[in-house]
């Protein structure tokens, strides 16, 4: 018998109280995506978050996940992203 193990965004969903949905920008992040997850490992340390793709019909978009409601106001000022 083979047994499958829970798909990670499942555990993390499970694990993080705090979702923030970011909205996709039209052009990408580009090397925003790279400061943003540079400022959550500072933040929040290496397994203290987690960001995992959230595309629904017509709205790309990423989902992060933290334990902290003031980091994720944190996150979204400071890159002033939009909250879908």
């Amino acid at each position: 018998m083979n047994r499958r193990s829970t798909p990670q965004k499942q555990q993390d969903q499970r694990r993080f109280p705090v979702i923030v949905r970011v909205k996709m920008p039209d052009d990408g992040f580009g090397k925003q995506l790279n400061e943003i997850h540079d400022w959550l490992r500072e933040q929040c340390g290496n397994d203290g978050y987690a960001v995992h793709s959230d595309n629904q019909p017509g709205n790309e978009a990423m989902a992060i996940y933290l334990n902290d409601p003031t980091l994720a106001v944190g996150v979204v000022e400071r890159f002033d992203l939009i909250v879908s």
